[in-house]
């Protein structure tokens, strides 16, 4: 059953729409209407309004509980504009989800009977299959020609049944939308179908209710329902069968088709209907919603576009006034009735002493007994009708009272949310200083690592500048003995070839040329050496060139990034200071709804418990 919940309709039209949502809570005498903008709760009973549950998305086209009763399902949405499918806790009226996001109105959804998956469907003639845990789209399923007008998952969640305008009916397998079989027979569109363990039942403007053998993928059982069309049909806990239709009728049958029981007729068609128990909610194209019992006797009304609450306690004052009235008339009736009674039973005494006037038989049957019989009747029906319209306006003065303590706490919420998000302001500038201060420190890090780097690659510079004299003289001794080697082995000479060859006799050509391509291969190597050394010392000077020009780079984007830095902790430190006094603010003002609403809750409380304890006086 639903806890407290607000009673406040979200909108109230001049006229109720045509009730095109209905549904009844399998385990709980509850009732789901749905309404412009909002589901309203009934206790199926008493016919008292339970709750409001807002759907702010537009106009709600189906209703489902879940198998269970814990949950509510709503799609519904604008005509061409959009569509949605809402989840609620009924005991807490919390939205537990919302899914889908569609571009025209969801006509048809279920929810699974472990509360998994989420199936929706409408005029873009697409299945989708959503996960209730995270709004994940598993699958679409493209099969349907026509609009979707009806879905419903089996108890087990095993299967997912889908119908359309068209006529057909297809079966998928419920968690993964793999087609499992299809179901012909309707020769016109089907408009509801809902399962039992191993049945499904379908409603169609064939006027026809038909039974399906789900795993044979054959008709089980059919019979005209509703002349005209069949607009809805569903199965009630035991078993039984609801429908109505274009014959303004709706029907109660059990799993042969037999009928156990019909409504009075409606002014228009019947759209929806419900069994809770052994009375049928039903409503019809001109939004009029009546409970009845199986023999068609009317029990009372619900409305999908109830008054607003201050209507409804002006009403029950004007009326409580006007009883008011009658039990002070009523009073005064029978204090003139019992007045005159006394006066004729005194004469009647007299009478009887001297024998003259009418004696009666018995006391009860003088005419001014009954007088007074009837006035002191009266006096106790106004007395008691009173007292109802007295407690039904402490009801109302009470749900009004509980419509303030929810709207308090909405807005307290709002404001925890707004000092949340302040201090999520102020936590962010702290960081934006806090990043733009070690940005800072690792660029002067960096451009320290450059210097030290630029004077790494000088010393390198000076080392490899300075391998390249010895280099140089070293190939120009080897270039000048090679040429006095080769001058004196063209003539013979004995002056300076014996020093040069270690005093080797130039009698030994042999030896002569040996020397000579040694001292060949030892320039070659001195001068590689040479190259290499040069090479080398141009590379390091490159590569200071690079490390300065480096090192003035890191310099200049040091002294931007300080200046932006600068100017970063100056935006910050401004940010920081008008988020902590807007922080301060938004804390005084939480700190005072916070009292606001504990104040309201506690008098609500207090009315509640004295409503409780004290039932309702005559004066």
């Amino acid at each position: 059953m639903p806890g407290e919940l607000p009673l406040e309709p979200v909108v109230q039209s001049r006229q109720p729409n045509a009730l095109t949502a209905l549904a009844a809570s399998p385990w709980a005498p509850v009732v789901a209407v749905g309404g412009q903008k909002q589901i309203l709760l009934y206790h199926s009973e008493t016919l008292e309004p339970l709750g409001v549950l807002p759907f702010p998305e537009g106009f709600p086209a189906i209703l489902r509980f879940s198998r269970n009763g814990e949950l509510l399902l709503t799609g519904g949405g604008l005509g061409g504009k959009s569509g949605k499918v809402a989840l609620w806790k009924i005991a807490t009226g919390e939205r537990v989800a919302t899914l889908g996001d569609e571009f025209d109105q969801v006509l048809a959804a279920d929810v699974s009977a472990d509360q998994q998956f989420v199936a929706l469907g409408g005029p873009n003639k697409i299945v989708k299959l959503y996960s209730t845990a995270d709004g994940r789209l598993i699958t679409s399923i493209k099969k349907h020609t026509d609009w979707v007008t009806a879905l419903a998952f089996s108890p087990d969640g095993k299967f997912l049944a889908s119908a359309d305008r068209a006529g057909g009916i297809h079966v998928w397998e419920g968690a993964t939308g793999r087609e499992f079989t299809s179901l012909p027979g309707h020769k016109a569109m089907v408009t509801a179908v809902a399962f039992m363990p191993g049945v499904l039942a379908s409603a169609s403007e064939d006027g026809r209710v038909v039974l399906w053998d789900v795993k044979e993928g054959k008709e089980s059982r059919a019979w005209n329902a509703h002349a005209g069309g069949a607009t809805w049909v569903d199965f009630a806990a035991d078993g039984r069968l609801v429908s109505c239709g274009r014959d303004k009728v709706a029907k109660v049958w059990d799993a042969t088709g037999k009928q156990l029981g019909a409504t009075k007729p409606f002014s228009d068609i019947a759209l929806r209907a419900a069994l809770s128990s052994d009375r049928v909610i039903a409503g019809d194209w001109t939004g009029k919603i009546r409970v009845s019992a199986l023999d068609g006797k009317p029990l009372g009304e619900l409305s999908s576009n109830p008054p607003a609450l201050a209507d409804r306690i002006a009403e029950s004052r004007r009326r409580l006034a006007e009883m008011n009235t009658a039990v002070a008339r009523a009073q005064a009736a029978v204090a003139v009735a019992e007045e005159k009674r006394a006066r004729d039973s005194a004469a009647e005494a007299r009478a009887a002493e001297e024998f003259i006037g009418p004696v009666w038989k018995n006391a009860g049957d003088s005419p001014s007994v009954v007088e007074a019989v009837k006035a002191k009747e009266g006096f106790h029906r106004a007395a008691a009708e009173l007292a109802t319209t007295r407690a039904e306006l402490q009801r109302w003065e009470l749900a009004q009272r509980f419509q303030t303590v929810h709207e308090a706490r909405q807005t307290l919420q709002q404001k925890r949310a707004e000092h949340e998000g302040l201090a999520a302001v102020v936590k962010s500038a702290t960081e934006a200083a806090v990043k733009a201060r070690t940005e800072v420190a690792d660029a002067e890090k960096s451009a320290a690592d450059l210097r030290a780097l630029v004077s790494s690659k000088e010393r390198t510079q000076l080392d490899s500048t300075a391998a390249i004299a010895p280099a140089k003289r070293a190939v120009v001794a080897m270039e000048l003995a090679l040429a006095e080697l080769g001058a004196s082995a063209r003539t013979g000479g004995e002056e300076s070839a014996p020093e040069l060859l270690g005093k080797t006799s130039a009698a030994e050509p042999d030896t002569m040329q040996l020397a000579l391509n040694s001292i060949t291969d030892a320039l070659e190597k001195a001068r590689a050496a040479f190259r290499a050394t040069e090479d080398k010392a141009a590379r390091a000077a490159r590569e200071e060139a690079d490390a300065k020009a480096a090192a003035e780079q890191a310099h200049r984007e040091l002294g931007e990034l300080g200046l932006k830095a600068g100017k970063l902790e100056e935006a910050a430190a401004a940010e920081r200071a008008a988020a902590n006094k807007a922080l301060a603010t938004a804390a005084r003002d939480l700190a005072e709804h916070e009292q606001q609403t504990k104040r309201l809750e506690a008098e609500y409380t207090e009315a509640k418990a004295a409503r409780a304890a004290a039932p309702a006086q005559l004066n």
